[in-house]
């Protein structure tokens, strides 16, 4: 199955930022909290301004469990970091 994962990156007021980061980065932990792997996003990824996704195909090399997956985006050398949990099971 895949998955969209999005990200909108706001500043510190709560708004959208309304420029487009030097750098947006995607990665995948496992529920030990291991990196499985780091993806550097493009234009191809980007929704609209400040917006991002990344599509994930869970294959066979996925076990069940809680995921945690990051967004990093790099505005005029300042990280924004946007994280959040998925649980994988299987039907």
């Amino acid at each position: 199955d895949t998955v969209r994962f999005q990200v909108g990156f706001k500043g510190f007021d709560g708004n959208t930022i309304a420029d487009t980061p030097d750098t947006v980065h995607f990665k995948l932990y496992d529920s030990k909290r291991l990196e499985l792997f780091t993806v550097t996003l493009d234009d191809t990824n980007k929704t609209s301004t400040g917006y991002y996704h990344y599509d994930l195909t869970f294959g066979d090399e996925y076990v069940e469990g809680i995921y945690t997956f990051e967004f990093k985006g790099i505005f005029n050398e300042v990280s924004y970091i946007s994280r959040d949990e998925i649980t994988l099971t299987f039907s």
